[in-house]
């Protein structure tokens, strides 16, 4: 991350942010090892507008796109919903570059969020966060 996006939080601390301070310069998680020096892609899916097809459709072409830029490696964490859980198993089950991980807690997805190259996501709520890190987000 940046010193200016990091000097970026500091300033905004205080205006109605309250856990924009949780982004750490200094920031560790093992699944970022698992990235190396590639691009990190955060995945976060659960919408119930998402639920059924349109989950389907979107994690195919995830997987789609991501096979085609090896340099991308994604992390997701799972979302509890049975349904959202089983979309996963049938059409990520086999890509290996994304890494599905259990749901992690805010400090750590704020800290994702903050490092990733890309964010796919289907909520409004971490599309807001992303614009705070100045992440690129769909």
């Amino acid at each position: 991350m940046s010193v200016g996006i990091l000097a970026m939080f500091q300033e905004i601390q205080g205006c109605g942010c309250s856990d924009v301070h949780t982004v750490r310069a200094d920031y560790k998680h093992s699944e970022l090892d698992c990235v190396g020096d590639g691009k990190l892609v955060f995945i976060t899916a659960h919408r119930r507008e998402s639920l059924d097809d349109p989950m389907h459709h979107m994690f195919r072409v995830i997987c789609c796109v991501l096979n085609k830029h090896p340099e991308c490696k994604a992390v997701y964490p799972i979302h509890m919903n049975p349904v959202v859980r089983q979309a996963v198993a049938e059409e990520l089950g086999d890509c290996s570059q994304i890494h599905i991980i259990e749901p992690m807690e805010v400090f750590d997805s704020y800290n994702f969020e903050a490092l990733c190259h890309l964010c796919l996501t289907d909520s409004d709520g971490i599309q807001g966060e992303c614009r705070l890190t100045a992440s690129r987000f769909y």
